[in-house]
């Protein structure tokens, strides 16, 4: 009973095995130079999260002041409205 299973040659497997260790190689080298490049660009990282964790809560007060000004804001818009309905030299445009 034949299976078709035919075994190759010394020098094609020989061939076959030396590309594969140069695939393994290759993809080893690329893999490290990943990692050294993670490497260097991990402290760059880390300071701008320090520098975003020290920003946030200014950004989030600031907010909550603008959203407490907005009303007043809106109001002196209103008044400017007025105003510049009134006079006739007035160029804002609200």
């Amino acid at each position: 009973m034949d299976i078709g299973f035919h075994e190759l040659p010394d020098n094609r497997r020989n061939v076959c095995i030396y590309g594969i260790g140069l695939l393994v190689a290759l993809q080893t080298i690329l893999m490290l130079a990943c990692v050294i490049i993670l490497g260097n660009v991990s402290p760059e990282v880390q300071t701008t999260l320090v520098d975003v964790n020290s920003m946030l809560p200014e950004m989030r007060r600031s907010l909550l002041d603008l959203g407490q000004m907005l009303p007043e804001i809106q109001t002196g818009m209103q008044i400017l409205k007025q105003l510049c309905q009134t006079n006739e030299g007035c160029t804002i445009q609200v």
